[in-house]
């Protein structure tokens, strides 16, 4: 029985639902800027300071601060640059 389900996933992932790559318009010059301006940050170096490799609870942890201080730079570079609208509402406080 095992052998059928295995061959039968072997089918499927030879038959997958291969799709063509679809093109992605270059990015803009903001977008390139504001990438650079992230992965440059102080806040970027802070965090990387904390990196502990073997340890993976704290590369976990790194990582996601990591991906947020980086989100967050980014989205902030692109508001001042005026590519993004400026977020509406109430923002928490800094």
């Amino acid at each position: 029985m095992r052998i059928v389900v295995f061959a039968a996933l072997a089918l499927l992932a030879a038959c997958g639902g291969r799709t063509p790559a679809v093109p992605e318009d270059p990015p803009s010059p903001d977008t390139i800027a504001c990438r650079a301006e992230a992965r440059n940050s102080p806040d970027r170096a802070r965090i990387m300071q904390q990196w502990t490799p073997g340890n993976s609870i704290n590369e976990a942890r790194v990582t996601q601060e990591l991906q947020t201080a980086e989100r967050r730079i980014f989205l902030d570079c692109m508001r001042r640059r005026g590519a993004i609208p400026q977020s509406g509402g109430v923002e928490s406080p800094r």
